[in-house]
């Protein structure tokens, strides 16, 4: 299994036990890289558009060419694309139609639609019937793909003290990882839920965000932020057995 991240040079793979680094793109402009459900592709944002690019670096295209666009998230079958375009006009000039919020296009940038108004950073659930994502207040939501009428709310943390971010479902489905910042200290922690919002808890105490699942759930991967440039790190889905993986 190899690991994506970002360094100051561009989009780098790493295996899994932190071995072997080595750069796939070159750039300093790349964000919130993902990979297809087949491992065989993976989409990002650059200059605030959704590019995609096989896994060996061939066949880069670009999907998205207007708005502000960013997070991309593969649908389960791999056939779409949700993200979100932050392009939501100004008080002197109203959002393009269809334009702001959480959208899901086809895999090759066709037959975009707006899902959700002001919603931000989606993550599929593996059965592809939901998505979940950072709504109105930070907090974290959840809308069912075949009826944007059917939207849950799934934190209450305080909206005025935390600030939520980066949802992401477990390969079973049953819980969604998030990130938390209080205002009142500004360090951001790796939470965990069931998929209904119940059973919060929290498995990071020295501070980590942008995390994602191992493909069986049983270990995480995440960012610590004690340092400027963050750092690597993996731990059980318990939040035990936490390991540095890149220095």
């Amino acid at each position: 299994m190899a690991l994506l991240f970002l360094s100051n040079i561009g989009l780098w793979l790493i295996n899994a036990d932190g071995s072997s680094p080595r750069p796939l793109l070159k750039g300093n402009y790349f964000n919130s890289p993902t990979w297809s459900p087949d491992g065989q592709w993976l989409a990002f944002s650059v200059d605030a558009q959704i590019w995609k690019v096989k896994r060996n670096g061939d066949s880069l295209t670009q999907l998205t060419r207007a708005g502000r666009n960013f997070f991309p998230s593969w649908s389960p079958d791999g056939n779409s694309i949700a993200f979100d375009n932050t392009n939501c006009g100004s008080a002197l000039e109203p959002p393009p139609p269809n334009a702001c919020g959480l959208l899901t296009m086809k895999n090759n940038g066709n037959e975009a639609r707006l899902l959700v108004q002001y919603g931000r950073m989606p993550t599929w659930s593996p059965d592809g019937n939901h998505i979940a994502f950072i709504g109105l207040r930070s907090s974290v939501f959840r809308v069912k793909t075949s009826d944007s009428l059917q939207l849950n709310q799934l934190t209450f943390l305080n909206p005025d003290e935390w600030d939520n971010s980066y949802p992401k479902y477990s390969p079973d489905g049953t819980k969604i990882l998030f990130t938390s910042q209080r205002s009142d200290d500004g360090r951001p922690q790796i939470w965990v839920m069931n998929a209904d919002g119940t059973n919060r808890r929290q498995l990071t105490t020295t501070q980590g965000y942008t995390a994602c699942w191992s493909p069986d759930g049983t270990r995480i991967c995440y960012c610590d932020s004690r340092r400027a440039n963050g750092r690597l790190w993996i731990m059980n889905s318990d939040g035990s057995n936490k390991r540095q993986l890149t220095f």
